[in-house]
């Protein structure tokens, strides 16, 4: 597989983009504020955004009849202070693929398709890499349930800007991309390639663009009939700007070559029509839209390996169910560069929300979201708990260890989060303690679903032990979490955990002896040529390799604008990464030639433990596509 991009820029993206999509909730929200009136709910949001610098928020909330609560607070625009209005739009990301799923649902119930169809009898052109289509052909319910086990897309795929491109030519982008890294139908791993290829299939099978059939069978019935996956006339004029994380800096609109995973523009009061379509069974204003049979499958996964053993929480048809503050809800969160969204619904209760901002405040959202949902579920009944289990400790004892990311959403993250990403799992009298290494570990109570756990307030199982393919995963069925994890063997950890180590060790020793070194240069000029170079060429190297982090560290807080393009910043992270080979060559062969030179055995045995750490970092780099990687490519 080719790896052209710079692995840690794409994490960067994972977590300054990519996270808060999927950040629906499934823990108590302690921290938010509680409010028990509306209006105790708008102050309780006014004052995040003073705090949060966040420019304005839009919500609805919603019962199965009516719309209780429509507020806009805020500015839609920061120069014209321009304010949010109740007609406002924003943008709402991968919100959109619901109404994707809804679209093929529709067309399921039509006669002319199923979900289950093989992708390769729906869309043939499409070419797709399996190796085991024999025993597991890639399905479109695989698409939709994020169990295709596609990478997700680039980083430089978000900043492709074609107006109106036909859904034909959007399946071009990231071809290269399809190929199953494990047998499709067994993890959950999220990409937005999915649906790109979903909205193709229902612009293929219905005959219709996919603009128009999302139009006439979905938004015009929910009476959103002005929402648009384009840039219309009415969405120009009523689109809020969005915002970076600092609420100032004015991100572009950006036309997404795969709408369908995450284009849609619309109020939050045209959300709540979808809350209240979900909440009433697919009917809508005495208009039946889709079958109550549809809105049930829609909510279920069944194709992951938890779905198979009875988990029902996870991600149905672009839809979660995860737990909040005890309760079950359901719904999907979307993020595209400078808005932030989610809805939730609980079918029990009767009750829904959707919230935006536009701002890409990640820690302003969740709070805001924290705030609704606390203020929802203040006066709901709990699920029943499960049953507690009756196995004792011994029998989950064997669960505790050390684990890495197993199923990746970005295959080029893994040679970072192999190693830093791991996490930690303790026995106790009553459980299992999860986290991560510097984390405060969250207790998992035994259910009685074999291998399962759960946290305290959750009311079904959402943790699973699962042996596949000769290998212990623990799988996590929660929104926040939803991940897989592959257990490590002692000498795994400890050869990792050394490594890292020494590394580190090795790095910082140099910098350290460095800066005494240049100071007893300055002050008596102690050193000659060849003994200043033995001593600060491997440290030249560590800062060339620090250079380079810096810079993706600077980049974080916007990395499409910064990388996803030739910029100064990502031709500095590709060059700096080159600098970084050549000084750590420069030192091996320095090393290799001044063994016999006059000067301290200590200080040239100090040189060769930094040069090979600096070439462990560079053959590491390096396998991994890093050296040279162009984040625009």
């Amino acid at each position: 597989m080719q790896k052209p991009i710079l692995s840690l820029l794409l994490l960067a993206l994972f977590i300054a983009v990519f996270l808060p999509s999927t950040s629906l909730g499934s823990e108590t929200n302690d921290d938010a504020a509680s409010p028990t009136t509306p209006a105790e709910l708008v102050v309780a949001i006014r004052k995040i955004l003073e705090e949060t610098k966040v420019p304005g928020v839009g919500l609805a909330i919603a019962n199965r009849n009516e719309i209780l609560v429509s507020e806009a607070i805020g500015v839609a625009n920061v120069d014209s202070n321009r304010p949010v209005t109740k007609e406002t739009m924003f943008r709402v990301g991968s919100i959109s693929k619901s109404f994707t799923a809804l679209a093929l649902l529709k067309l399921q119930e039509a006669g002319k398709l199923t979900i289950d169809d093989r992708l390769s009898e729906l869309i043939p052109e499409v070419k797709v890499s399996n190796r085991w289509d024999n025993v597991a052909p890639l399905k479109l319910v695989h698409l939709l349930e994020h169990t295709s086990a596609f990478n997700d897309i680039p980083l430089s795929q978000y900043a492709i800007n074609v107006p109106g491109i036909a859904m034909s030519d959007s399946i071009h982008y990231g071809a290269q991309r399809r190929i199953c890294r494990w047998q499709p139908g067994t993890f959950f791993s999220y990409s937005n390639d999915n649906y790109t290829l979903a909205g193709y299939v229902v612009e293929k099978i219905s005959g219709q663009s996919f603009d128009d059939y999302l139009s006439q069978e979905l938004l015009q019935p929910l009476d959103m009939s002005e929402a648009s996956f384009l840039l219309t006339d009415h969405v120009k004029e009523q689109i809020a700007t969005g915002y970076a994380v600092d609420g100032v800096s004015a991100r572009p609109y950006e036309h997404m070559v795969d709408r369908s995973s995450g284009a849609l523009n619309c109020t939050p009061t045209q959300l709540g029509h979808l809350v209240q379509m979900l909440l009433n069974r697919g009917n809508h204003a005495g208009q039946q839209i889709l079958q109550q049979s549809s809105i049930q499958r829609m909510e279920t996964p069944t194709t992951c390996l938890t779905a198979q053993r009875g988990i029902i929480d996870g991600y149905g048809l672009a839809n979660f169910t995860y737990s909040v503050n005890g309760h079950r809800l359901h719904g999907h969160a979307g993020a595209v560069d400078g808005f932030l969204s989610s809805y939730a619904y609980s079918p029990e209760l009767g009750t829904g929300y959707a919230v935006m901002i536009n701002s890409s405040n990640g820690a302003a959202f969740h709070r805001i979201e924290s705030t609704i949902q606390n203020y929802l579920t203040r006066e709901w009944p709990k699920a029943a708990q499960p049953a507690p289990s009756n196995a004792a400790p011994d029998q989950w004892s064997r669960f505790a260890g050390y684990y890495q990311p197993y199923t990746l959403r970005l295959e080029e993250s893994r040679f970072l989060y192999r190693l830093l990403m791991l996490t930690r799992i303790k026995s106790t009298n009553q459980g299992l303690e999860i986290g991560g290494l510097f984390d405060k570990p969250k207790l998992y109570l035994p259910t009685d679903m074999s291998r399962g756990f759960r946290r305290a307030d959750d009311p079904g199982t959402t943790i699973l032990f699962i042996d596949h393919e000769d290998k212990s995963i623990m799988a996590s069925a929660e929104d926040r979490r939803h991940e897989n994890l592959r257990r490590l063997t002692g000498s795994e950890f400890w050869l990792q955990t050394c490594c890292i180590g020494f590394l580190v060790a090795a790095m910082l020793s140099s910098l350290l002896l460095s800066v005494v070194w240049v100071l007893l240069w300055l002050i008596r000029r102690k050193f000659d040529g060849k003994q200043l170079a033995i001593r600060l060429l491997p440290t030249a190297a560590v800062l060339s390799f620090l250079g380079f982090v810096a810079v993706v560290f600077a980049c974080l807080e916007d990395p499409i604008v910064t990388l996803a393009r030739p910029t100064v910043w990502s031709v500095s992270a590709m060059l700096l990464t080159y600098l970084f080979a050549a000084l750590t060559i420069s030192c091996i062969f320095l090393v290799a030639i001044s063994r016999k030179w006059d000067i301290p055995t200590w200080i040239w045995w100090h040189a060769c433990l930094v040069s090979t750490a600096n070439a462990m970092l560079l053959s590491y780099l390096s396998y991994w596509g890093i050296i040279g990687g162009r984040t625009w490519a």
